[in-house]
């Protein structure tokens, strides 16, 4: 994902909580959430996933990156810039 000046630069994120909320229409159509909060104290790097299935079926992602420490880390994160239905990753972070 990143790295400090050539150093932490291989992350072993690891997961420390998750969260679950589902729910469910009137209509019986159900929805949830999915949150994966993981962490890497060596590197110093923070990672929340969240990833929703919506009652109208539709599945949104999001990845925040944090970082934990007092020096900066830099990377590259290979991002598409237009994504259609039924395309498929990986999406790699390099």
């Amino acid at each position: 994902m990143g790295n400090r000046g050539g150093a932490d630069f291989s992350s072993a994120l690891r997961v420390t909580s998750t969260e679950l909320t589902l729910g469910e229409r009137g209509d019986g159509d159900r929805h949830g959430t999915v949150v994966a909060h993981a962490r890497d104290t060596t590197a110093a790097l923070g990672l929340t996933l969240t990833i929703e299935l919506t009652a109208e079926g539709l599945v949104r992602r999001r990845a925040t990156v944090a970082n934990l420490a007092d020096t900066p880390c830099t990377g590259t994160f290979e991002v598409p810039l237009h994504a259609e239905e039924g395309d498929r990753g990986p999406f790699l972070l390099a």
